[in-house]
């Protein structure tokens, strides 16, 4: 299973959050617009869900994106409460499909933040041109490529987590590309420490962006549906 925070954070882009595990609750000095909010809801195929990518993660942070995070606070994804796990929220959320609404809402004492996305395409058939993960040579590459939904969103988010040996040694690459983009081609020199691993597993990802009215702290919320890969080296 591919239970990590460093995997869920990587997921929207965050590699701040994941560097960062400590949390604050809410003083009652702070209010809403005080918190940093990053987070994402993704569907996946049914069948692809048991590899244990998480479906929705929400991150609050104080003051910034370099704030502690807070917990203590009343998150939900389609009025189901997210549980705070050391960095963030986190939720496997049932059955909200391409095209379906998905709604987030932060609230604390002071009020509420909330936003609705529609939850875009997904891309398919996504497979590596080149047959295997190979790091051995520092300049090689690997390409993927996937189909895209006849209507495409804001952008892809591809993202590349490889295993080791125990479950606690994870190493993540994720590239953003425009909404069109049918493959990436991975550098070898982009990817410290993939040449250890023993498994791979690659998402790609349409997104559609949003931030919460109002909300003056900083936000940004993503409605994802995507494709996933697995590899054994």
């Amino acid at each position: 299973m591919l239970r990590h925070p460093v995997l869920l954070a990587v997921l929207v882009g965050a590699a701040a959050i994941a560097g960062c595990s400590s949390s604050t609750g809410p003083t009652g000095v702070e209010t809403l617009d005080d918190y940093w909010i990053q987070g994402y809801y993704c569907y996946y195929p049914p069948e692809q869900r048991e590899l244990g990518w998480q479906s929705c993660a929400i991150f609050v942070r104080s003051g910034g994106a370099d704030g502690d995070a807070v917990s203590g606070l009343s998150v939900t994804c389609n009025d189901q409460a997210l549980s705070f796990q050391q960095v963030g929220y986190y939720a496997d959320i049932g059955d909200i499909e391409p095209g379906d609404d998905v709604t987030f809402r932060v609230s604390d004492s002071t009020g509420s933040a909330t936003l609705t996305l529609e939850v875009p395409g997904a891309p398919t058939d996504l497979a590596l041109q080149e047959g295997s993960w190979d790091f051995s040579n520092p300049s090689g590459t690997h390409t993927l490529t996937w189909g895209n939904p006849a209507v495409v969103a804001d952008s892809v988010l591809v993202s590349v987590i490889g295993l080791g040996a125990h479950p606690t040694i994870v190493f993540a690459h994720t590239e953003q590309l425009e909404g069109a983009a049918t493959q990436v081609t991975l550098s070898n020199g982009d990817m410290d420490g993939f040449s250890s691993v023993d498994d791979i597993s690659c998402a790609v990802t349409q997104g559609v962006r949003g931030a919460f009215p109002g909300h003056s702290g900083g936000s940004e919320m993503w409605a994802r549906a995507g494709v996933i890969g697995d590899w054994t080296r």
